[in-house]
């Protein structure tokens, strides 16, 4: 019995509160991480989506600036347009199966969709365009419109809108 007094060493009690301490720590750390992880995907796809809006207004206003024979329907919404620059005859705007922006045209060659506007891994967070809509103002001459960016990794959106002055024949 002496010899089990005499040995030095940690009882059950110190061990517990060393294993319990050790996993409160790692909670800690745990949750930290995840909390940091989803603020750096919520400051990626800010950043993401505002270098895709002024991508995609620069090609979309680039297109829309020298268009000529503008179809509007009744509510002034686009139905097609005519652009000689981008070979494009009575194209429109549209959002495809993969939530890529395009541009169609009569023009285009025979197989494909259309000028494509965002590429596929363009930005990170597989960033993609819904509900894009094109209005014409016939009196102003002036394009509106408007588009939703979307990711599929935080199902974070920005709502994007844009105007143009057609400077078309």
């Amino acid at each position: 019995m002496r010899k089990l007094k005499e040995k030095k060493g940690f009882t059950l009690m110190e061990m517990l509160a060393c294993t319990v301490t050790l996993i409160l720590i790692g909670l800690i750390c745990t949750a930290g991480m995840n909390l940091a992880t989803m603020s750096l995907r919520e400051s990626t796809f800010e950043s993401d989506s505002q270098m895709l809006e002024s991508t995609l207004n620069m090609y979309v206003g680039d297109i829309l600036r020298h268009a000529t024979e503008i179809v509007a329907d009744e509510e002034s919404k686009v139905e097609s347009f005519t652009n000689d620059a981008y070979y494009i005859d009575e194209g429109n705007f549209f959002v495809d199966e993969s939530g890529y922006l395009r541009c169609s045209s009569q023009l285009a060659l025979e197989g494909t969709q259309g000028i494509l506007l965002l590429s596929e891994g363009a930005y990170a967070g597989n960033l993609y365009i819904k509900d894009f809509i094109l209005y014409y103002d016939k009196e102003k001459e002036v394009f509106t419109g408007s588009y939703v960016i979307v990711s599929h990794m935080t199902e974070s959106t920005r709502a994007c809108t844009f105007s143009y002055r057609t400077i078309g024949e």
